[in-house]
């Protein structure tokens, strides 16, 4: 019976310090950097897909040259033998 005591003290006692921190003023703050970063992040995302347009050739209005639109470069990987 002790054990199951000791336990549930255990277990408030660790409820009281999330509780503590979560109340914190600093907890907020921080959630709300996090946040703020996120949403940095997306449109920062979305605002480098809508100007650079990934995947075309030749990029919009922009001319072929050297014949890069012919042919892709070729990059092989090196190889590793061990016997």
């Amino acid at each position: 019976m002790q054990e199951i005591q000791h336990l549930t003290d255990i277990l408030a006692n660790a409820a009281r310090a999330v509780g503590t921190e979560v109340t914190s003023i600093w907890f907020a703050i921080q959630l709300g950097l996090i946040l703020l970063a996120a949403v940095v992040g997306a449109g920062a995302g979305a605002l480098f897909r809508r100007r650079a347009p990934v995947g075309t050739s030749p990029p919009a209005g922009r001319p072929c040259r050297g014949g890069s639109c012919s042919r892709s470069p070729t990059i092989s990987a090196p190889s590793f033998s061990c016997c």
